[in-house]
């Protein structure tokens, strides 16, 4: 997520432990090199979501880089990513916010990035 380094040096980086780990692990790494702050925001493990409630808590003033996964892998449920934008608008009007979605497949079957079935479906 080297985002990071087109934004203000010493701001924070938002993101949830409802993305990827290809994303938290992309995000640390920048965070680093640019110098800001990265805050991963819980999400809610009974429904597999994170709510705007949640993700509320979390957005300050300074943030320079969002991240958002639109779409739990595990429970195929979807965030209010509106609501999200909005809340970081308000407090970083300038924040750079990047969506990442996974498509809900009909299938019973998904491989993440084909390498082996990341779930099966009964």
């Amino acid at each position: 997520m080297n985002a990071c380094q087109g934004t203000a040096w010493v701001g924070t980086v938002l993101g949830s432990t409802l993305e990827c780990s290809a994303t938290c692990v992309a995000c640390a790494r920048w965070v680093g090199v640019a110098q800001q702050k990265h805050v991963l925001i819980k999400h809610d493990n009974a429904s597999g979501t994170l709510s705007a409630d949640a993700y509320a808590k979390a957005v300050i003033p300074g943030a320079v880089v969002a991240t958002i996964a639109h779409t739990s892998l595990v429970k195929r449920k979807g965030v209010d990513l509106a609501a999200f934008a909005t809340l970081i608008r308000k407090f970083a009007p300038d924040c750079l916010i990047f969506a990442k979605g996974y498509v809900i497949s009909p299938y019973s079957i998904f491989s993440h990035h084909g390498y082996s079935p990341a779930w099966l479906l009964d």
